[in-house]
């Protein structure tokens, strides 16, 4: 039962990572993000930001779909499961500050 609980609540919030990705990416998101800014600079940075913001929250989305879905169907693997979702999700997560520490320079 706690298996069905914890997937049900991975696929979840994996839906809302993706759908958050997808709207950090959405021209609407985009168009409201850079008003008022007139340096093209300041312009290309916010939007390269806002577009990989976009792109890392569908990927942990997709990881945590995967992962819920996994539960599901290897319940008797739930601890394995968990540990490739939080390395997964640790190397994304330095990977993306990395690659932002980098770029703020």
């Amino acid at each position: 039962m706690k298996e069905i609980i914890l997937g049900i609540f991975f696929i979840t919030g994996g839906i809302s990572f993706i759908v958050a990705g997808f709207y950090f990416r959405s021209k609407k998101y985009l168009d409201a993000l850079c008003t008022g800014i007139y340096d093209s600079a300041k312009l290309k940075s916010k939007k390269l930001f806002a577009t990989a913001t976009g792109i890392f929250s569908t990927a942990i989305g997709i990881l945590t779909v995967i992962s819920g879905i996994l539960f599901f169907a290897l319940p008797e693997m739930k601890y394995e499961v968990a540990l490739f979702y939080i390395i997964v999700f640790a190397l994304l997560s330095i990977v993306y500050m990395f690659v932002f520490s980098r770029r703020a320079k």
